[in-house]
């Protein structure tokens, strides 16, 4: 049987993702990991690598080039030994460099400041686009200290509506809306 499972990825990831069996894992069809020859205890069963990163979903209409390679490799573990249907699912527990990205005040009149939290230093970039997918401004990028930071953003220019302001770090990106009302 086929489920779809409450795991979330971060980044819209998915598409074009590849599972790659951990070696010695019971195969199906040379395909399909033989659940019922897993051990009863968590184990390691492949990897999911590539797959598209988006700022937002259905972005081929707007602008195909926001999006880009993944670079991140998941591990994939079962456990049989759970009560329901024999898996445990739960949120990926992952260290990611870019640990949240927001902004206060939104709706920004003039400026807002980005808070960004950094779990290890290293190139970050901020990027804000129009709700057409335009790129609208560099707002950093540069290396960043492992920390809190916050990042002021100057809005004056700009025409009133809503933007998407992308934070990437190591290949992650966290999104947010912010609304202009200069």
């Amino acid at each position: 049987s086929e489920e779809q499972l409450p795991i979330k990825l971060p980044d819209f990831l998915g598409s074009n993702m590849k599972f790659i069996p951990a070696s010695g894992i019971p195969l199906k069809m040379n395909e399909i990991v033989d659940v019922n020859k897993i051990s009863e205890s968590r184990q390691l069963v492949g990897y999911l690598i590539g797959g598209i990163l988006s700022p937002m979903p259905n972005i081929s209409s707007i602008d195909a080039s926001m999006s880009s390679a993944n670079t991140q490799v998941y591990a994939v573990y079962i456990n049989r030994a759970s009560q329901d249907t024999g898996f445990v699912t739960q949120s990926f527990n992952v260290n990611y460099a870019l640990s949240s990205f927001n902004c206060a005040p939104n709706p920004a009149v003039g400026s807002t400041t980005l808070n960004v939290n950094i779990n290890t230093s290293g190139p970050l970039q901020i990027v804000a686009y129009s709700r057409q997918g335009k790129l609208v401004e560099v707002i950093y990028n540069n290396t960043i200290q492992k920390g809190s930071h916050k990042i002021n953003w100057s809005t004056e220019n700009l025409s009133a509506g809503v933007y998407i302001i992308k934070a990437r770090m190591e290949g992650i990106s966290k999104n947010i809306s912010v609304i202009v009302t200069n």
